[in-house]
This record gives C-alpha cells, sequence and structure tokens, in this order.
C-alpha cells in the first residue's frame, strides 16, 4: 500500500522539476494589464549577447528653436569718453607783461593804464626783476639840468625815470635784458622826438615787469595800442 503512494509522490515531484526547468528555459513572464502574461524579448534570455547598435544622425529629431539655450551676447564695446573740448591754448589767453621800468616809472604806466579803461584788469601786477641789462638812456646830467629835459620829455608824451649809476645822473627811457632789445626800443623812440638817447649798460639795476597772466585779445589790442615809457607789453618771458 504504502509503494503505490511513494511512486504518487515520485512522479509528483519530477513533474515539479521538468515544469521549473522549461520555465527558466523560457524566461520571466510579463503580466499585462489584462491579466494575461507575455514573455519577455529574447534580450532578457542571454544578456550577454546584448549589443549597442547606433542611432543614425539622420534619425535624430532636433530639438525646437524655442528650447534652445540663447547663447550669451558678446559684452558691447565701451564708448569712448568725448574729447574735451577747448583747453589752455583754445581759450585764447596769453600772458603779457610790460617793461622793465624804474621805481619812478611806475606811476607814469599805472596812470595811463587806468586811462584806457579797459575791464577785467585786477589780476595786473608789478612784479620785480633784477635787470642787469642794458638802458635806453640821456645824460648824464647834472642835477637841475636833468629835471628840466625830464618836463620836456614828459611834455613829448614820454616818461624818463631819473637813475643815478657810477654818480653820473641819468634819465632812462627804455630798459632792456639784451642790447639789440634796446637798440630796438632807441630806434622806436626816435620818431617821438628823441634825438640824444643812447644805449648804455645796466649794472645790477633792478626794474620791474608790469604783468597781466591772461589777458584776452581785446586786452591784447588794447595794451599793444598803449603809449607806455620803453618798452610796451609782449609776451611774458617765463
Amino acid at each position: 500500500m504504502l509503494k503505490p503512494l511513494l511512486i504518487a509522490l515520485l512522479a509528483g515531484n519530477a513533474g515539479l522539476a521538468l515544469w521549473g526547468y522549461v520555465a527558466s528555459a523560457r524566461g520571466p513572464q510579463l503580466r499585462l494589464g489584462d491579466g494575461t502574461q507575455a514573455q519577455s524579448g529574447t534580450g532578457s534570455q542571454w544578456p550577454e549577447r546584448i549589443v549597442l547598435v547606433p542611432v543614425p544622425a539622420s534619425a535624430v529629431t532636433p530639438a525646437p528653436a524655442s528650447l534652445r539655450a540663447a547663447a550669451p551676447a558678446a559684452p558691447a564695446a565701451p564708448v569712448a569718453p568725448a574729447a574735451a573740448e577747448g583747453g589752455g591754448s583754445a581759450s585764447g589767453l596769453v600772458c603779457l607783461e610790460a617793461g622793465p621800468y624804474g621805481e619812478g616809472a611806475r606811476a607814469t604806466v599805472d596812470g595811463r593804464i587806468a586811462a584806457l579803461g579797459l575791464p577785467g584788469l585786477d589780476s595786473l601786477r608789478w612784479v620785480p626783476r633784477e635787470t642787469a641789462g642794458w638802458w635806453v638812456a640821456m645824460g648824464p646830467f647834472a642835477e637841475p639840468a636833468q629835471r628840466a629835459k625830464q618836463a620836456e620829455l614828459r611834455k613829448l608824451g614820454l616818461a624818463a625815470e631819473a637813475q643815478t649809476q657810477g654818480g653820473d645822473r641819468w634819465l632812462v627811457l627804455a630798459r632792456a635784458s639784451e642790447a639789440a632789445a634796446a637798440e630796438r626800443a632807441l630806434q622806436a623812440l626816435k620818431p617821438r622826438g628823441v634825438r640824444t638817447a643812447r644805449v648804455i649798460e645796466a649794472r645790477g639795476a633792478a626794474g620791474w615787469m608790469l604783468r597781466l597772466p591772461q589777458a584776452t585779445a581785446a586786452q591784447r589790442q588794447a595794451l599793444g595800442a598803449a603809449r607806455l615809457p620803453g618798452p610796451g607789453f609782449g609776451a611774458c618771458a617765463g
């Protein structure tokens, strides 16, 4: 009685073993949504045989232009600042000076400049200058003759400065730092009635320059026409 039961158990075990072998050979089953099962592809049965197949470039669909990342725009070139207009040379202002004059001639020069009635002369200044240069002078005189000649020159519109050098009395009509400049000043005085003046060397005499640091074109024209004793206005020497 036990023998038929043992045979039945062995047969059942053999059937289960056969069913498991067949299931593993067929691969795992996929259960679909309707409850049925489908076999997986052959690639699941032999994973070591999987080969990656490259996709042709023509088969790739490009992304829409609206989704592409825009390349950052290059920064705009900086705008160069506009060049400053005007400047020292474009302003038309120049430095003018007249002289050198002695101490006695300063009052005469001041009076003639004031008579011009020019505006904007607040910066007009007297500047001392050591002049080991040259004089356009008349003399030497004795004291009475010096005073008489000075009065005569005043009637001609000339300011003569009384100076003493080496014990001699002179009337100085113009000063210059160079002999050539003094000669030019002498020639300019001759048409005004000066006959006996001459150029002499001034030994360490002190003089004054009348300076206008920033003269406009109108001021240059008016000051250049002013009747001043000796050298008139010109460009500043430094």
